[in-house]
């Protein structure tokens, strides 16, 4: 069979050939097409040579990498794989280019691993939809993306607590996951988290997710013996093996790459990055107990103000828990409030227990999500009690554990805690009426002003209500999600306008909110199955 084959198009010869150089052809089984100096050039030989892979820079003369990709796609021309490589520091050109189904977005410098990693990755893409069974074999018989889904596996076994940690010893791990780690020396296991990214879509979260840990890697790699990482939802996981004496090192390579990475999402609002440093073990039966601190310690981030690392040896100096007292005649209160439904003066109670819990938890900031749950619980547990309520106290109690563990902010815990209390108290429906009364006054809010740079941010400012419980709030009244409704209110509008002649398609655009036509015009054919300018043909007056 043919070998699949790679073009590299970049405009400096030197960095092209240097691309070249750095990919294992043999390896990979690959064939080399050539270099295309510019896009247009590019273009020219996917037409002749039909490659199956591109590789390609962002800034070119006469056609930049984008615009080669739409030109490509645009054009019918199917079966290509595009690795965009860029030496600009600044995720909004990997979202564009994820929307144009770009396999993965590399930064200058290139690193050999990560170059080899990607394009393996696409091969075994390519493979598995050609049903290439032979490529898919080969690359699996000892190639790199073989030995890092078997290293990663191990991080998995750790996180899910698979096997037991006692039986971690340096020789069967080596061995059978294919690390190097080295006896007498320290290990410690950490999470890379990224609050906000849930509202991006999956594909761009995991490919945000999959080149900060590239990042992270070929800083770190020098200072260790040995680590690995793992993507987990919103975070990644990583296991750091190094000499003990290097351990402030590693802890400032870790600041660093923590500055790097904040400035990759600098231009994505409302995206906030956070690394949480275990405490470090002697030996990898302790992996479990350092990535359980790296977790808790990753709770203090609700009481820091910006992007940080936190380190666990730092906090758990104090490693007291507060205990948070809550007086009998704190809860006779609160039984008033409901038995006259005044959840008006609940809330402000509850938001006052709150704020003392805040406060207890100034020095240990780690533990604030456990107190919260103390809170909750004894709450819980006591209307029960009084027959107030009637529920499944631990079943009620893992649900909101598991509810705030995304929660970043304090004024977010704090009023999604008052709104899981209330699912729970009698005679809700002054509540329901309230929420579908928010929801009306937010559409119509919308509706008016569908044309702005509407943020669920600000959105739900309007109706007084934390960002996540709206989110959650408004699919559940309307059936859809926030950014959803806003897309068909305007693309209704736009339909509505393109029967109207007088007005071109850029005005259309830009009219209904989105100032880039062609970015606008995929929108429209995503959701109407045509572009604009053929639903004008078939519908205009």
């Amino acid at each position: 069979m043919n070998k699949l084959s790679l073009l590299i198009t970049e405009d400096e010869i030197a960095i092209a050939n240097l691309i070249k150089s750095l990919i294992e052809f043999d390896q990979l089984d690959l064939e080399f097409l050539g270099i295309a100096l510019n896009g247009q050039s590019a273009y020219e030989m996917i037409l002749k040579k039909k490659p199956d892979i591109v590789i390609t820079d962002i800034s070119m003369p006469v056609m930049n990498g984008l615009d080669l990709i739409e030109k490509v796609h645009n054009d019918g021309i199917k079966d290509i794989y595009f690795i965009l490589i860029s030496g600009l520091n600044n995720f909004d050109y990997a979202i564009s280019a994820i929307k144009m189904g770009v396999e993965d977005y590399l930064l200058k410098p290139i690193n050999k691993d990560e170059l080899n990693d990607v394009i393996e990755k696409t091969i075994v893409k390519i493979a598995s939809s050609r049903k290439l069974n032979y490529q898919i074999k080969a690359l699996s018989n000892g190639a790199r993306l073989g030995v890092q889904r078997m290293r990663r596996s191990f991080l998995m076994n750790i996180l899910y607590e698979k096997e037991p940690a006692h039986d971690f010893t340096e020789e069967r791990i080596n061995k059978e996951y294919r690390f190097s780690f080295q006896h007498n020396t320290a290990y410690m296991m950490g999470i890379v988290l990224i609050d906000g990214i849930l509202s991006l879509n999956l594909v761009s979260q995991n490919a945000m997710i999959e080149q900060m840990m590239r990042s992270f890697v070929t800083e770190l790699k020098s200072r260790c013996i040995d680590l690995e990482v793992y993507n987990k939802n919103n975070q990644f996981i990583f296991l750091l093996n190094y000499l003990p004496d290097q351990e402030n090192a590693v802890l400032g390579a870790v600041s660093a790459i923590s500055e790097e990475l904040s400035s990759q999402i600098e231009g994505q609002e409302n995206l906030r990055l956070t690394i949480s440093c275990g405490i470090s073990v002697n030996s990898l039966t302790g992996l479990t107990y350092s990535l359980n601190t790296s977790q808790k310690t990753l709770n203090a981030r609700l009481l820091k103000k910006s992007n940080s690392v936190l380190i666990a040896r730092e906090l758990f100096a104090n490693n007291k828990k507060p205990v948070l007292k809550i007086s009998n005649s704190d809860m006779t209160y609160m039984h008033s409030c409901i038995e006259i439904n005044d959840y008006k003066k609940l809330d402000d109670a509850l938001l006052q227990l709150f704020k003392k819990a805040v406060d207890d938890c100034k020095t240990c900031p780690q533990y604030i999500l456990d107190t919260f749950c103390d809170v909750v619980s004894f709450i819980l547990s006591d209307l029960y009690q009084h027959k107030i309520i009637t529920i499944n106290i631990t079943e009620t109690y893992l649900r909101y554990r598991d509810l705030i563990e995304q929660i970043p902010t304090l004024n977010e815990l704090a009023s999604s805690t008052i709104d899981f209390i209330h699912e729970y108290l009698p005679d809700n429906e002054e509540t329901t009426n309230q929420d579908n009364r928010q929801i009306q006054t937010a559409k119509e809010y919308i509706i008016n002003n569908f044309n702005k740079n509407l943020k669920l941010e600000d959105v739900a400012a309007q109706v007084y209500l934390a960002p996540s419980y709206f989110g959650v709030l408004f699919k559940k009244e309307t059936g859809e999600s926030f950014s959803s409704y806003i897309t068909s209110i305007r693309i209704d509008k736009a339909k509505e306008m393109l029967h109207d002649v007088q007005y071109n398609i850029n005005e259309i655009s830009s009219a209904i909110g989105y100032q880039d036509k062609r970015y606008f015009s995929k929108l429209f054919k995503e959701h109407v199955g045509v572009t604009p300018k053929e639903y004008r043909k078939i519908y205009a007056d």
